[in-house]
């Protein structure tokens, strides 16, 4: 009986030294590329994040070590690149990481490395906290004033409309764009 009990407690510090290394992804980065802020979530072995509130990431963490991050990112609107791989990986010391990532229609790549500024875990809607089980956007998005429709046709293609709004004129005008999901 004693030794069932001391295999339950190894087991309980095996899974409770797992999920503190994945913790210690969460909190809130530095954006460098954008200026803003990179907040992070773990939920289920998986990473969450939204880099200055304009790319959503979606990665897996590695099971050998949770120090590496791997997945997708999206990008709304009119950028060139919308969509594409990322791998995010965290320092020994879990107070920087470093990241690459690779457009999936455009040519394009790059690095960069950010530090950690805060502990706090972010709420689900600073990281984009959604279902992974179809990587969908579809929807109607807004925040209270304008909106993003999203859709996604059955061969992949992306059509968006929205409303952009001219601050400088106060006008709002409506926007299509298209591209590849």
């Amino acid at each position: 009986m004693k030794l069932q009990n001391i295999y339950f407690v190894s087991l309980i510090l095996v899974l409770l030294s797992i999920t503190i290394v994945k913790s210690d992804w969460e909190g809130t980065w530095t954006e460098t590329t954008h200026g803003g802020d990179f907040h992070i979530c773990i939920k289920n072995n998986e990473l969450h994040g939204v880099m200055s509130e304009l790319a959503v990431i979606q990665c897996d963490l590695d099971d050998d070590d949770g120090k590496t991050a791997t997945g997708k990112f999206y990008l709304p609107g009119f950028f060139p690149c919308n969509s594409g791989s990322i791998v995010l990986v965290l320092s020994d010391d879990e107070e920087t990481l470093d990241g690459e990532w690779e457009c999936d229609d455009v040519n394009k790549s790059g690095t960069f490395s950010e530090f950690k500024t805060s502990d706090t875990t972010p709420n689900r809607e600073q990281c984009a906290l959604i279902s992974r089980e179809s990587y969908s956007f579809k929807g109607k998005w807004d925040d209270g004033i304008l909106f993003v429709d999203l859709c996604v046709d059955d061969d992949g293609f992306v059509r968006t409309s929205y409303e952009n709004f001219y601050y400088l004129r106060d006008e709002i005008h409506d926007q299509v764009e298209y591209g590849n999901d």
